[in-house]
């Protein structure tokens, strides 16, 4: 007799799957989808079926025994020559002009996209998150800090103080986030000892496992203050997880602080474009010379809190933008987060 190779395939694939049929199971047909014209397959042997031994057929769409589902798997490859359909690939965005970005779901931990995540760049003021931890946690927030000559003698100091004012802890993290204040982040260290501070900062970054982040200056102000896409996404999701209402207090479209001293009022309008937007729940800005443009900044999608991280671009917003519209028809982020 004389039989093709495609016929002498199939001939030996079928006997496999009574020998195996005859040899381990014995099937009964538990239920019929009319609708979708499948069965329901039960394996009946001395392993019980349970989840850690079944998985789903490809060729009918059911649960089956692990072992059934492989060798049906197997034919379907052996004898139509292909192999199960595969769903295709959530495109990467495109025309990012960033020298590093990290687009994160935080309520899930799991990274979305990155790009250049070993990239140790400037921070620039990116560094006042850190700022703003140490202080949070070594500092009472009700504290008062007498502003110095050498804080306001700080390059762009932002926050318009004044030699002898005082202000409460708070108040003063509230101008590193909405103005980006130089002289509230050099005021808060120089009271608690600048080199002290510094090297609580260090310390910080270690505990947190920022193997890649260093820093110099308590505002960013100098270029040996860097970091990574990676380790700011970690850092970032500190303060959002332990200092929740510091990083809701970045979200304000405009804050105003008072002087305990002469009673003057400072009304500051926050310097991110993104605040007052609905679905934004907080970030930091980030600009130097050698940075350029950084920001981190976390969005509301389908009730998923996600972060998105640029660094080294002249258009940190609209990059942020392109990188929060991917992310917004991402497949996993499509729709709301069940809790």
């Amino acid at each position: 007799m004389n039989l093709s190779h495609n016929s002498l395939s199939l001939f030996f694939a079928f006997l496999l799957v009574g020998l195996v049929t005859f040899n381990d199971f014995f099937f009964s047909i538990n239920s019929i989808n009319s609708t979708a014209g499948l069965a329901s397959v039960t394996a009946q042997s001395n392993v019980p079926a349970s989840p850690a031994f079944t998985s789903l057929d490809p060729a009918s769409g059911v649960t089956l025994p692990i072992n059934v589902a492989t060798v049906r798997s197997a034919l379907l490859i052996s004898a139509v020559g292909v192999s199960p359909p595969r769903p295709p690939a959530f495109p990467s965005p495109d025309g990012l002009s960033a020298a590093a970005s990290l687009v994160y779901d935080l309520s899930t931990d799991r990274v979305l996209w990155v790009d250049n995540s070993s990239l140790a760049w400037p921070t620039a003021s990116l560094a006042k998150i850190m700022t703003a931890i140490v202080v949070s946690e070594n500092i009472s927030a009700d504290e008062l800090i007498t502003i110095t000559p050498a804080a306001v003698a700080v390059e762009e100091i932002a926050g318009d103080f004044k030699p002898t004012e005082i202000f409460s802890v708070s108040d003063l993290i509230s101008a590193l986030f909405l103005v980006s204040s130089n002289d509230a982040a050099y005021a808060l260290a120089e009271h608690y000892g600048l080199d002290r501070f510094l090297e609580r900062m260090t310390d910080k970054a270690s505990e947190l496992g920022l193997s890649s982040t260093y820093f110099t200056d308590p505002a960013g102000l100098s270029p040996e203050n860097v970091s990574t896409v990676r380790d700011l996404s970690r850092l970032t999701a500190y303060l959002y997880r332990e200092h929740a209402d510091i990083f809701s207090s970045s979200r304000l479209p405009a804050a105003a602080i008072t002087d305990r001293s002469f009673g003057n009022i400072k009304e500051y309008v926050n310097i991110n474009e993104f605040a007052g937007r609905p679905d934004f729940i907080g970030g930091k800005t980030g600009y130097t010379d050698a940075a350029r443009g950084n920001l981190i900044s976390v969005f509301n999608v389908s009730d998923h809190s996600v972060l998105i991280i640029v660094l080294g671009t002249e258009d940190r917003f609209g990059v942020t933008l392109k990188l929060l519209n991917w992310a917004s028809s991402h497949p996993s982020l499509s729709t709301p987060l069940v809790l």
